[in-house]
């Protein structure tokens, strides 16, 4: 349900074209957060604001082409009319997300309401990200019959401050070069946002957990190098300067090296990170993939014990491909933080799946399509 706040009353210093424009945007959020069609009546009662206004705002929307005006099926009392009853043209603005990991690309396209119309993924083998991601999106555009989208956000590793920048990639450090996605600026995306993966998974889960505001959430995001998005009071942290939660500064913290050698131990045994946790999570494991996991996570610890002891989160959240080994990861980080930590967190798998950072880059390109203000890495590549 919509949780409108929109009242003329309670928009202080504005001038009358500010207010309009406010009141447009909070009817505009309603039609895309709404699941049905709405009537003036009841959009005056989910935003707060007085049903003239909200007609006016409808008119402008129509107008633009944002809304959609119909008929509802049915008369709203014993031989009245039919109530004109308004829909978000939910065709009018497409959204991408993007996921670049070490393994691959993935790329999806959604619709204004986030419903997603396509997504596919593709691994690297040695090619610069870019041009798989580029020929995704050609495939794609193609298969959904549009010809552009109006917002891509991607999601990368590494540190994305507010200037939108991605710094500090030393996996794939050749997409922290500036203008690195610019051959994507054509006429199919209009504004390009990066932000860091682990925050994108962060919104995701906080999205489909609906996470109450007054609880924290921190979301490692592990493929074989771990991540962090962090969730506090209802807002995903970035920190001044995008670093927040990067422990691989902490000398000691494990995290610079420790996928170094699960990789390895992987590839030694024939198989990917992806595959290991997935062996690592069964019934009856290989013994040789409980190991590997359990040196991984003791390598990691000391830094994902010092950021719990900063931050005591109610909640901590274990996606990317290391949630399919979500309950061997649980019951070691029980064991090593029992003891070291005054208050442990829930321990759970991450609810938004392994496309947790592609629905978080959705969720973020939906947001700023409404109010810029609202994408905190409101620049373009």
């Amino acid at each position: 349900m919509f949780d409108g706040s929109g009242s003329e009353g309670v928009v202080s210093g504005r001038n009358l074209a500010d207010l309009r424009e406010h009141n447009r945007q909070t009817v505009l959020r309603c039609l895309i957060e709404s699941t049905a069609p709405l009537t003036i009546r009841e959009l005056a009662r989910l935003t707060g604001i007085t049903r003239p206004t909200v007609a006016s705002a409808l008119s402008d929307l129509v107008e633009t082409g944002d809304a959609l005006e119909g008929q509802a099926d049915h008369a709203s009392g014993r031989g009245g009319r039919r109530p004109h009853v308004f829909t978000l043209n939910a065709t009018k603005r497409m959204q991408a997300g993007v996921a670049v990991r070490l393994q691959g690309v993935e790329l999806a396209i959604a619709d204004w309401q986030g419903t997603i119309l396509a997504s596919d993924s593709r691994p690297l083998r040695g090619r610069p990200p870019a041009e798989i991601l580029d020929n995704l999106l050609d495939d794609l555009l193609v298969a959904t019959g549009i010809t552009s989208v109006d917002t891509m956000v991607i999601g990368a590793i590494g540190s994305v401050g507010r200037d939108g920048v991605l710094r500090r990639n030393e996996t794939l450090p050749d997409i922290s070069a500036p203008g690195y996605f610019e051959r994507l600026h054509d006429a199919r995306v209009g504004r390009i946002v990066i932000e860091n993966d682990a925050v994108l998974a962060a919104v995701a889960e906080q999205r489909v957990r609906n996470l109450p505001t007054d609880r924290s959430m921190v979301c490692l995001l592990i493929d074989a190098s771990v991540g962090v998005g962090i969730v506090l009071d209802g807002h995903p942290v970035r920190g001044a300067a995008g670093y927040a939660g990067e422990m691989s500064y902490l000398p000691g913290s494990g995290w610079n090296d420790a996928h170094v050698a699960l990789m390895e131990q992987a590839q030694a045994h024939g198989c990917t990170a992806q595959r290991l946790f997935k062996l690592a999570g069964e019934s009856d494991p290989p013994a040789w993939s409980r190991l590997v996991l359990r040196n991984f996570i003791d390598d990691v610890t000391f830094g994902l014990t010092a950021l719990m002891a900063a931050l005591n989160p109610d909640l901590l959240v274990i996606g990317g491909y290391a949630c399919a080994a979500h309950e061997p990861i649980r019951q070691r980080l029980t064991d090593n933080f029992t003891g070291v930590l005054p208050h442990l967190p829930v321990i759970e798998p991450a609810s938004a799946g392994t496309s947790a950072v592609v629905h978080g880059a959705i969720s973020l390109a939906l947001s700023s399509s409404t109010e810029p203000s609202l994408a905190t890495s409101n620049h373009s590549a």
